[in-house]
């Protein structure tokens, strides 16, 4: 019978006191065993050495982060220099000890941060400002720290989360089960040393255990016997060290002696059931029968002749269940390689009903939740993403597997303007690939680039140059300076270059990265394309229209050649074209491009795709540009619907939201709206979205 995990819950029991049932819950159905602790006694040292015991009897921590402080041990009785901790925060600091202790593979600690906006249960009383200043240190450290967290929206998602650790719990067990093989075959032994035998003085195991029924064994009985047997010699000791006149320190060594091995006996007893329980293993099966019979020390001889069988035993065990998911992955790489195939012919919703099969047949496969989180990011279905590509993160025991996943969940998280989280999961994919690769591997370039790029958006300008020139360098000396990877790595270097200004610099970059990649793929390659669209813009930006045009139009020619003219590359080509035509007045000619272009991001991306909204925002503002208001309106509308249920959908504001916002207010105040009609427009846009009036009054006001 498999023994489950123990998973040690770590919550307040004021504003998480729901919660930690919550998750207790969802931990059984996964097959994992909730440890909590409830009560505490007042001393420091008592206290941590409690807990401490506590939570190395589990395999993982759950460490669940409210707003309240909660119970803490008396602070007049800290030890000189002990920093104030919470019995929470400091049942967190012994998980991270523990993990670091003993590695990923036999600790976890999954740290769950509740945003503002969480349902909390309502506080007994309030707390003084200097424990709410206490937990918001801790809030600090956790967030402003490189150790993984998450911002569980509300119990749901949490339970979600817990849900996804399935194969994590997989995992947990085929180790608990290796060790607990070991001490179910082995660590009988380790339990009657514990309990005396062949040293302890109080901790004492009769040689003869009586069978009350023939070849039955009774642990109850078992346990019984060795509590009487413990308090008798203690007894007999005591009589002892009394008549010979020892000093009442003695005496007190031997209460504890004895109290710590009638501690033992539960071990002992619960040790002697759960092997026997079901079909027990045959070792441990005899040597419970020899320590009835015969005896602790005959059990041990026979286990120690024995071990070797044992070990052997525990390790094809505990790789069946590997064995069994390995075979399972097998079977579904062809489904796999499906989805490849019919992602190669834009057919991205056949592909995506592939990808779901299989991370359905195999939810604890990292890579099959990280396929099907990658397709659902690039369709835009953020929502539903995100949490494949944290269940992929939670399951991934390799660090190189690691870092992807903490990239692909670092670019999801970008993308909904969580950048704050974001940035945490780049920096520490880097240091995985730094540690695993060394500092100048492709690998870590890639990280230097993400991390640049989020940096670059955050206006963080001065960071990100360094890390870009060194992305630069790295490639230039792992491929040579002519490679397509330095032309990626100018093109974005001259991108951050350009933003603060130094449009001298950016150009000689962007002409070496287009002749780069002309020379690495020929002139009518997709890259090129790339190339120079970034080139055309530069020179739009800096108003030589002329030189700029036959660039992008050249542009639209190769990627409609390269991927017919349906693809959304080739949208964006459209749209470029159109919006050089409107600098230069040429509007007739630009709206039919643009229209062009949105019919394609419609089909590709669907309806309500953000790409869809930023196309009918550009060919609003230019149907605006024609005093052609009315039909303009509808557009921009849609956009901002568009904008707000992305926003919604994903609890983060969309960073294009605010803009169509003014847009489509300034285009209200064109049309000489009167101001309640122009709230009652903005109002139904909202609505159309599922706000709520009070709802959408507070994201209003937080605009202002």
């Amino acid at each position: 019978m498999n023994a489950p995990p123990l998973v040690f819950v770590s919550a307040t029991s004021g504003d998480l006191r729901s919660v930690r049932k919550l998750v207790s819950q969802a931990l059984l159905t996964i097959g994992c065993h909730p440890v909590e602790q409830s009560h505490f006694g007042p001393d420091y040292r008592e206290v941590r050495k409690m807990l401490g015991d506590r939570i190395a009897e589990c395999q993982a921590l759950i460490h669940i982060v409210g707003f309240r402080y909660g119970a803490e041990p008396d602070p007049a009785r800290l030890p000189q220099g002990a920093e104030r901790r919470s019995y929470t925060q400091l049942e967190y600091d012994l998980g991270r000890e523990l993990q670091r202790k003993r590695g990923d593979g036999r600790f976890r600690v999954y740290t769950f941060v509740c945003p503002e906006g969480f349902p909390f249960d309502a506080e007994p009383e309030a707390e003084d400002d200097e424990k709410r200043g206490l937990q918001s240190a801790h809030r600090r450290a956790i967030l402003g720290g490189e150790i993984l967290y998450e911002t569980p929206a509300d119990p749901a998602g949490l339970e979600a989360r817990i849900h996804v650790l399935r194969e994590e719990a997989r995992r947990l067990r085929v180790e608990h089960e290796r060790h607990r093989g070991t001490m179910l075959a082995v660590g009988l032994a380790i339990v009657l040393a514990l309990a005396g035998i062949g040293g302890g003085v109080y901790w004492y195991l009769p040689r003869h255990v009586e069978r009350t029924v023939a070849e039955t064994i009774d642990p109850a009985m078992i346990g019984e016997r060795l509590r009487t047997e413990i308090r008798a010699r203690f007894e007999r000791d005591a009589e002892a060290a009394r008549s010979e006149g020892k000093h009442w320190g003695a005496l007190r060594e031997l209460e504890k002696g004895r109290d710590a091995a009638l501690a033992r006996v539960d071990d002992v007893v619960a040790t002697i059931r759960e092997g026997l329980a079901g079909n027990p293993d045959p070792i441990f099966k005899e040597a419970s029968r020899i320590l009835e019979k015969e005896g602790g020390e005959s059990a041990l001889q026979y286990l120690e002749s024995h071990k070797a069988e044992a070990l052997a035993g525990i390790d094809r065990a505990a790789t069946q269940e590997e064995s069994a998911l390995n075979n399972l992955k097998k079977k579904l790489q062809p489904l796999l390689l499906q989805a490849d195939l019919l992602e190669t012919k834009q057919d991205r919703a056949g592909a995506l009903a592939l990808l779901r099969t299989v991370a359905d047949k195999a939810p604890g496969w990292w890579e099959a939740r990280l396929r099907l989180g990658d397709s659902l990011y690039f369709m835009a279905l953020y929502a539903e993403a995100e949490p494949h590509l944290r269940a992929a993160l939670a399951l991934a025991m390799d660090e190189k597997d690691r870092a992807v996943a903490s990239n692909d969940l670092a670019q999801l998280l970008k993308a909904t303007n969580r950048l704050v989280e974001a940035e945490p999961l780049m920096r520490r994919a880097l240091a995985i690939d730094e540690q695993s690769y060394g500092p100048e591997h492709p690998d870590v370039a890639r990280d230097l680039n993400n991390l640049a790029q989020l940096l670059q958006a955050t206006n963080r300008l001065a960071e990100a140059e360094p890390l870009m020139r060194r992305v630069v360098k790295i490639f230039e000396k792992s491929y040579g300076p002519e490679h397509p990877n330095v032309a990626t790595a100018l093109n974005n270097l001259a991108s951050l270059l350009q933003d603060t200004n130094r449009l001298a610099e950016v150009e000689p970059l962007m002409r070496r990265a287009l002749a780069i990649d002309e020379n690495s793929y020929g002139p009518e390659h997709p890259k090129v394309a790339a190339a120079l669209n970034n080139l055309a813009q530069l020179l739009q930006a800096t108003n030589r229209l002329a030189e700029a045009e036959p660039l992008m139009r050249r542009a639209l020619a190769i990627d409609e050649q390269s991927y017919g003219p349906e693809h959304p590359n080739v949208a964006t080509d459209l749209n470029n074209l159109a919006l050089l035509l409107q600098d230069t007045n040429r509007l007739a000619e630009a709206e039919p491009l643009m229209r062009r272009a949105l019919a394609i991001d419609e089909k590709s991306y669907g309806p309500e795709h953000p790409n869809v909204a930023i196309r009918l925002n550009n060919l609003a503002l230019l149907l605006k540009a024609t005093n052609r208001l009315a039909e303009a309106e509808p557009l921009m509308r849609r956009a901002l619907v568009i904008f707000l249920l992305f926003t919604r959908a994903t609890g983060h504001e969309h960073p294009g939201l605010r803009k169509v916002f003014g847009n489509y207010r300034q285009l209200l105040l064109a049309q000489h709206l009167p101001a309640p009609q122009i709230q009652t427009r903005l109002a139904e846009a909202a609505t159309a979205a599922g706000y709520g009036a009070a709802e959408w009054a507070t994201v209003q006001a937080a605009w202002k």
